[in-house]
Formats: structure tokens, C-alpha cells, sequence
């Protein structure tokens, strides 16, 4: 099966809510290294403290986004049959 990678960078973007909570949010594309957008990419973000994890796909333009995320340290996996997986690791919202 031919392996092929894709590239993903992650930004956090950090929203000020009520009282001194701030919540995250995740938002991104995610292309091939010619630049070509990838649909239909598993993407799953885990808090490392707690486990708790949410799950999304990129839609058809390879965009995806995950919101409402507690300040901590997640773990951010991206998957898609054929391709290479994408992890980062320890990474602060």
C-alpha cells in the first residue's frame, strides 16, 4: 500500500468567555505537501490529563475545527487510509 503524508499545522486560537474561563479552539487545513487539500481526514484531539477526546473530520475543501476545548495538554491524531498518520503531541491550549 502506498504511503503518502500529509501536512497539518495546528493554531490555537484562545476565546475569552465569562468570569477568567478561556476556552480553545482548533481550526485548520489539512493538504498534501504539493498543497493539495485532503477530505474526509479522521482527526481525533485528546486531553492528556483527563483522556477525554473529540473526534471531527475535514470536509470536502480539507478544512476541519474543533471548538470549546479547557485550557491543558492535548494529543492531536490525524488518520486516513493510505496515508501516513499525523501526531502531535504535548501541545498547550
Amino acid at each position: 500500500m502506498l504511503q503518502c503524508a500529509f501536512i497539518l499545522t495546528l493554531e490555537l486560537f484562545h476565546a475569552p468567555m465569562s468570569g477568567q474561563a478561556t476556552l480553545s479552539a482548533i481550526r485548520e487545513n489539512v493538504a498534501n505537501p504539493s498543497g493539495a487539500v485532503i477530505p474526509g481526514i479522521d482527526i481525533s484531539v485528546s486531553d492528556i490529563l483527563t483522556s477525554l477526546s473529540r473526534t471531527t473530520g475535514s470536509d470536502k475543501a480539507g478544512n476541519f475545527g474543533i471548538s470549546n476545548l479547557k485550557p491543558g495538554t492535548y494529543r492531536l491524531q490525524a488518520s486516513l487510509p493510505g496515508f501516513k498518520s499525523f501526531v502531535a503531541e504535548n501541545f498547550d491550549s
